[in-house]
């Protein structure tokens, strides 16, 4: 899968520079005695994404899983006032939390995603594709977020705080490739 991602971000971004790949499992959810949700990872379905930094302000979002959308761009001085509804507000409401929180994001990417879990967006991808792109965001521009900040950020977007949900992130949850 890795190889996947990779050949992927060399089609459409080019070979030049150096870039990172990076995989968070998917979260299942076993229910229990009394049905307690007990949370667990699949080791290998889940979402990987390949990421360069630009050194602009260009945010170019691609998803080999929606490919039909093509390369969404974003500018960072304006991805608060986006309003693209497709697959890429998932990423989009992460990088818009952390600079409402005051993290500084210097520079833009290039980022491509591919997912190998039941193609089920409004339940599964979502959470999982935030967590990825929380993990990214922090180790590219080097911030300082501990489990607590992940979990309020991964629940901070938009649609969650109109919906009140609660999301914890699971034990392992990356691996850099």
């Amino acid at each position: 899968m890795k190889e996947i991602v990779e050949e992927k971000f060399k089609e459409i971004f080019g070979t030049e520079g150096r870039f990172k790949t990076y995989f968070v499992p998917e979260r299942t959810e076993i229910i229990g005695d009394g049905d307690q949700k007990i949370p667990t990872t699949r080791r290998k379905k889940g979402v990987y994404a390949t990421i360069r930094k630009r050194e602009d302000q260009i945010l170019n979002f691609y998803s080999v899983d929606f490919s039909e959308a093509g390369i969404i761009s974003i500018s960072l001085d304006n991805v608060f006032n986006n309003e693209n509804n497709s697959w890429v507000k998932y990423p989009r409401e992460i990088v818009t939390s952390l600079k409402e929180k005051g993290y500084e994001l210097e520079h833009g990417f290039d980022i491509v995603y591919y997912e190998n879990i039941k193609k089920d967006i409004e339940t599964k991808l979502p959470p999982t594709l935030k967590e990825l792109t929380i993990i990214i965001l922090a180790d590219m521009f080097g911030l300082k977020l501990d489990n607590e900040e992940i979990i309020l950020l991964g629940t901070s977007t938009d649609e969650e705080r109109k919906e009140e949900k609660t999301y914890i992130p699971t034990g392992e949850k990356l691996q850099i490739l």
